[in-house]
């Protein structure tokens, strides 16, 4: 629920501003997927028990749902509190490290499905893929490039896989397809230099494990080579904002690193 959302998002916010301690976070943050694991498993926990006494009765949730929908409040209160935090920033990287401790996240309650749905990162990138495509609306140039850098820097990582499409989706629109606005374009190409600034080779490995065809990977490799060009071009774009130019100069010089 929003709600939980929120209460989760005060959470993040805390730990960004060293209030709360990594440990402290995780245990908080973790405590809502516990829970709901344990009322899956028909474990009365002192937590629910406290909370039936104090409040009114209300209509349940199916346990599958309740786990489902408490793991995707945490990671969209994580995405957008990524939203707010540039790619060098001390704060985007404690949202990496807390990402990866709530992966190996162990509990010591009765439930181990709760560790096991953390361990997997159940749902995150669902819950990933669906606030990318909210924020591709809604989102300023800013929001968007923050978004794409963190979705790169944990697909760096290896704390998540399968997310890179959405790099090569960007970079593709930014670079092969007419924008409506300059506003949208100067985002998309920010939100696409990002991922090849952070990723470098490991995208392009990508592209290359993706295609299996032997005789198609030349073709990833032009692919490469042309967006490298088009990444130039669009470094010296005046219309374009400075911030947006120097991503597209920069990716440009780590394509070029690469191939």
């Amino acid at each position: 629920s929003s709600a939980e959302a929120q209460s989760q998002f005060t959470i993040v916010s805390s730990y960004l501003s060293s209030t709360l301690s990594l440990k402290e976070a995780v245990e908080r943050l973790t405590a809502p997927i516990t829970e709901a694991c344990m009322q899956k498993e028909g474990i009365i926990s002192p937590l629910s028990t406290a909370q039936h006494l104090h409040t009114a009765p209300q209509h349940k949730q199916p346990p599958e749902e309740t786990s489902k929908n408490a793991l995707k409040s945490l990671w969209t209160a994580i995405l957008d509190a990524a939203k707010s935090h540039t790619l060098d920033s001390p704060a985007q990287k404690a949202l990496v490290t807390l990402l990866r401790d709530l992966k190996s996240a162990t509990e010591p309650s009765a439930s181990e499905n709760s560790a096991k749905l953390l361990n997997s990162l159940s749902f995150f990138n669902e819950t990933a893929r669906e606030h990318w495509a909210r924020t591709w609306r809604d989102a300023t140039c800013a929001e968007w490039t923050n978004l794409n850098s963190f979705l790169a820097r944990v697909s760096k990582c290896k704390i998540v896989a399968g997310l890179e499409d959405l790099g090569l989706s960007n970079t593709r629109s930014a670079l092969e397809t007419r924008q409506d606005s300059e506003e949208l374009l100067d985002a998309i190409l920010a939100g696409a230099g990002v991922w090849i600034v952070v990723m470098g080779d490991d995208l392009l490995d990508f592209m290359l494990k993706s295609t299996e065809e032997e005789s198609k990977k030349t073709g990833v490799h032009e692919r490469w080579r042309f967006w490298k060009t088009r990444f130039s071009f669009m470094s010296h774009r005046a219309d374009l904002s400075l911030s947006s130019r120097e991503l597209a100069a920069e990716a440009a010089a780590v394509m070029h690193r690469v191939v």
